[in-house]
């Protein structure tokens, strides 16, 4: 069975603070996701304060960690990102 990983980001630490909303508004649909589909996030990868403006988070973030398991077959064809 497919399984699914998630990844939220958000560019400056301040967002990710308590009362902002940068974490809660890019979380609350995955449970929306496994509801509809029945593919269950198993994994919810967060780069905190890492701009994706010139490409920081694929080459220094968690985004990086997570294309390099896609890359090496850890996360399977199949599984949703």
């Amino acid at each position: 069975m497919p399984k699914a990983y998630a990844y939220v980001r958000w560019s400056t630490a301040s967002q990710g603070e308590e009362g902002r909303d940068s974490h809660d508004r890019q979380t609350t649909p995955l449970q929306a996701f496994t509801e509809v589909t029945g593919v269950p996030v198993v994994e919810t990868v967060i780069d905190k304060g890492i701009s994706a403006f010139r490409g920081a988070n694929a080459r220094i973030g968690q985004l990086k960690g997570l294309l390099d398991r896609i890359e090496s077959g850890e996360i399977e064809h199949g599984d949703y990102i």
